[in-house]
């Protein structure tokens, strides 16, 4: 269930960065996107950073 909640995440944040770009990305939308909260975001990336470089790794 983890792993399916990353990847949902995941999945998530690439369609908010697709609209709003980087300078734009914000952790709330992409919990809202994915229908989590923002400690779960938190719990699996650490921060904004480890968020968007898990992003950028599964897209590359």
């Amino acid at each position: 269930m983890a792993a399916d909640t990353r990847e949902r995440i995941l999945a998530s944040c690439a369609r908010v960065i697709a609209r709003t770009g980087l300078a734009r990305f914000r952790m709330s939308e992409v919990a809202r996107e994915a229908g989590v909260s923002i400690g779960l975001l938190a719990y699996h990336f650490g921060d904004r950073d480890g968020l968007l470089q898990a992003a950028l790794d599964e897209v590359t």
